[in-house]
């Protein structure tokens, strides 16, 4: 579930166009979080990163 709703976040700000550098470092932080508490997986997160990354 956290995994979906991250990416839904991450889609959404690419497609308005609000993925600003402030909001990718807060993402960022937030998945590290998530993956450090187990809410994703590696392969998630990794996912995850590549979204954000491919601007």
């Amino acid at each position: 579930m956290t995994y979906r709703n991250c990416k839904k976040l991450i889609e959404l700000a690419q497609k308005r166009g609000t993925n600003t550098e402030e909001w990718t470092d807060d993402m960022k932080t937030k998945l590290d979080i998530f993956l450090l508490n187990n809410r994703i997986t590696e392969e998630e997160y990794n996912e995850l990163i590549q979204l954000i990354d491919a601007k």
